[in-house]
């Protein structure tokens, strides 16, 4: 079972592992976090968005119609603030930057850059640390489009460390997991008030920080 962080009568928020889905893919009989918290008797609840497969960190569901349809539309108008933490290959030298260029997904399912048929995508970040191979990011997506962080930081020559898909391979391979974790949230909730949700660091990213 999932470690539970926030839960209310209209939400439910838990800290999702990597390595595993947020909904089923097309294998349905496979576990997905939305078919084991069914299977534990979290009953009705609704995605509200989702995490890759191999992003840890954050995820909320919606527990009634009522307040799926609000957080669709904070999502939509991007008023919930998102927060990542990502190691990524080499030194980057820009204390905060925004990547501003426009994705969509090719034929073999992989998304990319594409400035004419491409989607709005913006992400900013913030450097937190640059070592000598490495550096690591406080990165904020104000859009919302699929392993958007994972094409802006490769698309600036910069990609996630354990990144199998947009990385180089080979050196992917040295990196048990993709270095992204969802680390808070903010949502403005209906009584003009703030939830902030806060996940903890993995182990592997506070061994690589100490270490460093």
């Amino acid at each position: 079972m999932f470690r539970i962080i926030y839960e209310d009568q209209n939400i439910l928020a838990i800290d999702k592992p990597e390595n595993i889905l947020t909904i089923p893919g097309f294998k349905p009989d496979k576990k997905s976090v939305l078919s084991i918290l069914k299977e534990k008797g979290f009953g009705n609840i609704f995605v509200v968005h989702r995490l890759d497969k191999a992003v840890s960190g954050i995820l909320i569901f919606a527990k009634n119609k009522n307040f799926h349809r609000y957080l669709n539309y904070m999502f939509e108008k991007r008023l919930i603030e998102k927060c990542y933490f990502a190691i990524v290959h080499g030194q980057v030298r820009d204390k905060h930057g925004i990547i501003n260029v426009p994705i969509r997904q090719y034929g073999s399912g992989r998304m990319g850059v594409d400035t004419k048929k491409g989607k709005e995508s913006i992400t900013r970040y913030k450097t937190l640390l640059v070592k000598e191979k490495w550096s690591a990011l406080d990165v904020r997506p104000v859009t919302g489009r699929k392993h958007q962080i994972r094409v802006h930081l490769y698309h600036i020559g910069h990609p996630i460390l354990g990144d199998r898909l947009y990385g180089d391979i080979g050196k992917s391979k040295a990196y048990p997991r993709l270095m992204l974790h969802s680390y808070r949230m903010k949502i403005p909730l209906q009584n003009g008030s703030y939830l902030n949700l806060k996940s903890s660091l993995p182990q592997i990213f506070r061994d690589m920080l100490r270490k460093s």
